[in-house]
């Protein structure tokens, strides 16, 4: 099987996080706008870089991918501590 026609699965605690963070914006919502920013860059930032690195070598991958990593990393950090 080609790398292209396997499909990735979603990793359920990422989706379990999203969902609890779309119920929380829903019913309280956020205590400061800067949280919502937060969560839309970690939503992002993960397939961008996919995106950005599909064609590179994979030690090139890994690198960008692990850069993005310590980018969402680092918000999540930065979303906990403002709260």
């Amino acid at each position: 099987m080609n790398r292209e026609d396997a499909e990735e699965p979603l990793p359920a605690a990422a989706v379990a996080q999203g969902a609890l963070g779309l119920i929380a914006f829903a019913t309280v919502g956020p205590r400061e706008p800067l949280h919502t920013l937060y969560g839309f860059a970690m939503l992002v930032a993960l397939p961008l870089a996919m995106t950005i690195v599909r064609e590179r070598t994979p030690r090139g991958q890994a690198i960008g991918l692990g850069l993005a990593a310590l980018f969402t990393a680092g918000l999540a950090i930065r979303g906990i501590t403002t709260s």
